[in-house]
């Protein structure tokens, strides 16, 4: 319910701002404010969305390549292999290794080169259990 009315003051306040600049340029100099003054330190989806996940057992895992990064949902406890098997069955069919890090190292460093650098990639066989925001390359081969 709080969420609900946290979401129904949002929304009331966009159309304010909407009114008075069309293009929302106020609003995002507001948005903190907003949070504050109801004691919201994020809006009310994103805990809906984490809340969700803990009670369904769920978490996400990253693939990242030079254009793009996909998040990819499994259940908690799945191994590498069948992480890999929610890309495409071939992936797990023909699952070798993964190169793992974690999407906190990558913030922390900067690059996907620096972690090498410092052996932060870590490689991981078929009982490597993935852990949430894990990003990981799958070698593989059918």
């Amino acid at each position: 319910q709080i969420s609900i009315l946290s979401h129904q003051l949002l929304v009331h306040l966009l159309k304010l701002f909407h009114q008075q600049d069309p293009n929302l340029h106020n609003f995002l100099f507001c948005k903190p404010i907003f949070f504050q003054e109801y004691g919201l330190s994020e809006p009310g989806l994103n805990k809906v969305i984490r809340t969700s996940f803990e009670l369904l057992g769920l978490q996400n895992f990253f693939t990242c390549g030079e254009k793009e990064v996909k998040s990819w949902t499994i259940s908690k406890g799945s191994t590498a292999p069948q992480a890999a098997g929610n890309i495409h069955s071939d992936f797990e069919r023909g699952f070798i290794k993964a190169d793992t890090f974690h999407y906190s190292e990558l913030i922390e460093n900067g690059s996907e080169k620096a972690l090498k650098e410092l052996g932060l990639i870590r490689q991981e066989g078929k009982d490597y259990i993935v852990k949430d925001g894990d990003c990981i390359f799958f070698k593989f081969n059918v």
